[in-house]
């Protein structure tokens, strides 16, 4: 292993995972107390993104295999996959492979939900990680 990263491997500390961890946590809660009650889908781009992950998840997550869309874009279709950002769609795609099975579409719905939640807490160990990084400073 490179001699750098064993350095910055020593420094992470038991602080340091204590505080972005709770700091996640503290995201976490704000987001999920600021959402809608009760949990719903109610904006335009979440539905989007519910719509594209269903598509993806009914092919069982391969991208290259989604029909075209021709709910939204009449009477053609819509490659989704080659013009949207499909990032999302299909990280909540392949967490509910597992449950769309059992639970169909409200596998995926319930995935939508609570991806916006747990992403506020990736989100923020990955700027502290960012900043880490860039400045070397755990502070």
């Amino acid at each position: 292993m490179d001699r750098h990263l064993l350095e910055r491997m020593r420094r992470f500390n038991l602080l340091d995972a204590s505080m972005a961890v709770g700091l996640s946590l503290i995201s976490i809660l704000i987001r999920s107390l600021s959402g809608l009650q009760p949990l719903a889908v109610a904006e335009f781009d979440p539905w989007y993104i519910f719509y594209n992950a269903l598509m993806l998840a009914q092919v069982h997550g391969n991208i290259f295999s989604v029909p075209p869309d021709v709910k939204l874009w009449y009477p053609w279709g819509f490659a989704v996959t080659k013009d949207s950002v499909m990032g999302l769609p299909l990280l909540i795609a392949l967490i509910s492979l597992p449950f769309y099975e059992l639970l169909g579409p409200d596998a995926v719905y319930t995935a939508t939900l609570f991806s916006d939640v747990v992403l506020a807490g990736l989100g923020v160990v990955a700027a502290y990680l960012t900043a880490l990084a860039i400045s070397g400073s755990r502070v």
